[in-house]
């Protein structure tokens, strides 16, 4: 567990982000993890979560200026005083900070004092606008070169829509919360029980137990109606998986990589725990936590859990329907998990999509003829979508969607594509398969 050396924030911040770029564990669970065990992160904890994911969503741009302004080459420093040298820079360009304070840093990273002035007033436009697109969007929204210059090239050709996809995809996604229909009965009486703790928000007009936060977002996991369970964070996006598994009776639903359990629990709650659902993973630690969310959304009766690799554990007859969502690159989720830009490769789409593609096809070696599979990433690379599932197509039948939101799939159009400039939601992937 990572011990604070400090607990002034630019430093705590800087020991955090070095670490998470490190261990490639997410910035939001490090400071949950933090926030229980010291009292100085925890009455921060508003401030010194919205400071470092700003920080992550802009690093690229405040090394261009620093490097630009200043002359520092930011690479060159160690991991500390990189990412103390980030937080700094966006303090005096984007913050109400004590210039005294902002200096003494400055100082010890060694920097001329006056380079508050020239950080602070620098105007970067002139030189982002005599760039090629991919470069200005790169450096402008904090995206690797490579992932804009994947989506210029094969998602989107039109520079004014690419300029729209990748702003989104960058900044904070749109917060949608989902029912629990085992504890509540509509979305209705949720959203007028949250008025009373100044949560304000509004029915999905396409997605039916899903609402849109506007105001109170900081106390959406602070009231008493999200601690008993009646509700949980989950994207519009994410719930189309289990809306469109069209669900018949009392068939076993196999959730094969289920934790931390959001698409597992989701059936729970359309079907009211009429339906069995065995959630399979191969991490004992993610199934630990979705043990806990399926106690805490009331489910215990209706979801086993079993640990084991999908590749090589034999299921308990053929199922009924099946979900797959696999790992993925994770690119859909630049905006709202920003510190996946900080290690994720060109080649992690070709080893993500080799592993997917065995997995899917596993799933159809266990689905009985006629059953249904739905498949789903929350990325936007062809490799790891619409690919995976051609190489099954002679096993199956891609189905219309019952719950349609997104865009068609590339070269697949019964599949779903979802986009955040147009979806208000993360970027995601759903295809709807059924055995032959």
């Amino acid at each position: 567990m990572l011990k604070p050396i400090s607990f002034n924030a630019e430093e705590l911040l800087a020991q955090v982000l070095c670490f998470v770029e490190r261990s490639t564990e997410p910035y939001r669970g490090i400071m949950d993890q933090l926030s229980k065990r010291y009292r100085p992160i925890r009455d921060a904890y508003p401030m010194l979560m919205a400071l470092g994911l700003s920080v992550l969503r802009n690093y690229i741009l405040l090394d261009f200026i620093t490097e630009s302004a200043c002359g520092v080459k930011v690479s060159e420093l160690d991991c500390f005083s990189k990412w103390l040298l980030r937080i700094v820079v966006y303090e005096i360009r984007y913050r109400d900070i004590s210039r005294d304070r902002v200096e003494k840093y400055l100082r010890r990273l060694g920097l001329r004092s006056e380079c508050y002035s020239i950080l602070r007033y620098y105007d970067v436009e002139p030189l982002l606008h005599r760039m090629n697109i991919v470069d200005e969007l790169s450096i402008r929204y904090s995206i690797p070169r490579w992932i804009v210059d994947y989506a210029y090239r094969k998602l989107i050709r039109d520079e004014y829509e690419l300029r729209w996809f990748i702003r989104d995809l960058s900044g904070p996604q749109p917060t949608w919360i989902r029912v629990n229909l085992l504890k509540i009965n509509n979305r209705n009486m949720l959203k007028h029980m949250l008025r009373e703790y100044y949560i304000f928000a509004y029915e999905d007009p396409i997605v039916p137990d899903v609402l849109l936060v506007e105001e109170g977002k900081d106390r959406l996991t602070r009231n008493p109606l999200y601690e008993q369970g009646y509700y949980m964070l989950q994207n519009r996006a994410s719930t189309l998986v289990a809306h469109n598994l069209g669900l018949r009776g009392r068939g076993i639903v196999f959730d094969l990589c289920s934790a931390p359990g959001g698409k597992a629990l989701h059936v729970a709650s359309l079907t009211r725990c009429k339906t069995h659902i065995v959630a399979l993973d191969i991490s004992a630690r993610r199934l630990r936590i979705e043990q806990e969310m399926i106690k805490w959304q009331g489910a215990e009766n209706c979801i086993s859990m079993v640990q084991g690799d999908v590749l090589h554990q034999p299921l308990l007859g053929k199922a009924n329907y099946i979900i797959l969502d696999p790992d993925c690159t994770s690119l859909g989720r630049l905006g709202h998990t920003p510190e996946i830009r900080l290690w994720v490769k060109p080649q992690d789409v070709k080893r993500m999509s080799r592993l997917q593609k065995r997995l899917l096809q596993k799933a159809v070696e266990n689905a009985k003829p006629g059953s249904r599979i739905v498949y789903s990433t929350c990325t936007i690379t062809l490799e790891e979508n619409e690919r995976v599932v051609e190489s099954v197509l002679d096993k199956v039948e891609i189905l219309e969607p019952e719950l349609k939101l997104g865009d068609p799939g590339i070269g697949l159009e019964r599949t779903l594509r979802l986009y955040p400039h147009k979806h208000k939601s993360l970027g995601f992937y759903v295809s709807i398969l059924e055995r032959r």
